[in-house]
């Protein structure tokens, strides 16, 4: 779950060059060998870029991260069920998706379909 606060144009490996609107996006992906590895990874900003994520990771800010079991091919499907629930659609078609054959794992969400949390106890905002 993250956040892209000034639209920007980046060329993303294959997929050529990509525009990105500014609001929330979700990035679903599987991690086959260390999970907590993977996460650390994405969550690096300096790091070779090796998949679609490293491309656009130094323009978010990260939001959350939510961990869920299953086996690989279970992203697509939870890709489709983030879209089905919260309204989100792809981000751009084939993102993140390269190995598999579902329409990319980079999902827009309508600021709308954003749960409105409750600041955490003794936290400040104005």
């Amino acid at each position: 779950w993250m956040t892209l606060s000034a639209p920007v144009l980046l060329q993303i490996g294959a997929l050529g060059d990509l525009a990105f609107t500014p609001g929330t996006y979700a990035y679903v992906g599987t991690a086959q060998r260390s999970r907590s590895a993977r996460v650390r990874r994405h969550l690096r900003i300096e790091k070779p870029r090796r998949w679609h994520i490293d491309y656009l990771r130094p323009h978010v800010t990260i939001e959350s991260v939510t961990l869920c079991t299953g086996r690989r091919d279970d992203e697509c499907r939870l890709a489709e069920r983030i879209m089905a629930v919260t309204g989100a659609k792809r981000g751009h078609p084939g993102f993140g998706a390269s190995d598999c054959r579902c329409g990319g794992h980079l999902l827009f969400l309508p600021s709308d379909s954003l749960p409105r949390m409750p600041p955490e106890p003794g936290s400040h905002h104005s």
